[in-house]
């Protein structure tokens, strides 16, 4: 926008047209606004610059008349910022720097570059296949886990059934030998 605004200098100061002007040879045409949306926003600007050029030219008349030598009657008054005023009618956008215009595409400078949908619909089944693999891994380990230990348990069931019978066998025998020898044994 600002070499556009430079290729349209006035030709007599050579100033650059200002970008509130721009605006108005850019959007309005022979037959008239481009829309109704170019035409608000245009009036809103031109108002909002109006607004602040009253604004200074009062503060600066004050100032005159409080002192006779002021920086701004030598220097002259302040300027307008019309790029602010602009950005306030018509907002800022995304990658967009006053003076520098639009701000290139991290893509187009070499950026990481977001993967596509395909890519990543691939990568999301392949994770889900590695997932069910790694459950169903899992799930086996329990169940051998499982197994092994109901094996255990019945092993040491029958081991401690095995030991009873020959505490039993033992006591029987004992009892016998007892009453063989006629021993008497006190009442447990």
């Amino acid at each position: 926008m600002i070499s556009q605004m430079k290729a349209k200098d006035n030709p007599e100061t050579g100033e650059p047209m200002s970008p509130i002007d721009y605006f108005e040879s850019h959007h309005l045409k022979s037959t008239g606004w481009r829309n109704e949306y170019t035409q608000e926003k245009h009036a809103e600007m031109v108002t909002s610059r109006a607004e602040v050029l009253t604004q200074t030219q009062a503060r600066t008349q004050s100032e005159l008349g409080d002192t006779a030598s002021s920086a701004e009657s030598v220097v002259g008054p302040e300027q307008v910022d019309e790029f602010q005023i602009m950005s306030q009618a018509l907002g800022t956008r995304s990658r967009w720097q006053k003076v520098f215009g639009a701000l290139p595409r991290l893509k187009s400078v070499g950026g990481s570059r977001a993967a596509s949908t395909g890519q990543v619909a691939e990568t999301i089944a392949t994770l889900k296949q590695q997932l069910a693999e790694k459950d169903a891994e899992h799930a086996r380990r329990i169940n051998e886990t499982q197994r092994q230990m109901a094996e255990k348990e019945a092993e040491n069931q029958r081991r401690l059934e095995e030991t009873q019978r020959q505490l039993n066998a033992q006591n029987r025998m004992l009892q016998t030998l007892i009453a063989k020898l006629g021993i008497e044994m006190p009442p447990p």
